[in-house]
C-alpha cells in the first residue's frame, strides 16, 4: 500500500480528497488501498471540484489533511 507524506502535497494528503485512505499510527502518512486509487476533489476553489482524483496527484490547491502531524 502506497503512503504519502503532508510534505508531497498531493490529493491522498490532503483534506478536500474525499477517497479510502487512513493514517499511519504515527499520524506522519496517509496509506492508500493503492496507486490507482480515486476519491472526489471537494476544494471549492478548485478546477478540479467534483472530479475524481488519483492520490498520487500533485495539487497546487492543497491543504493538509487535518488528521495528519
Amino acid at each position: 500500500m502506497p503512503q504519502y507524506t503532508k510534505a508531497e502535497h498531493c490529493c491522498g494528503t490532503c483534506n478536500y480528497w474525499h477517497g479510502q485512505r487512513r493514517p499511519d499510527f504515527t499520524r506522519q502518512y496517509a496509506i492508500i488501498e493503492s496507486t490507482g486509487s480515486v476519491g472526489r476533489c471537494l476544494r471549492p476553489q478548485s478546477e478540479h471540484l467534483g472530479s475524481g482524483m488519483r492520490a498520487n496527484t500533485p495539487c497546487e490547491s492543497w491543504l493538509a489533511w487535518g488528521v495528519l502531524r
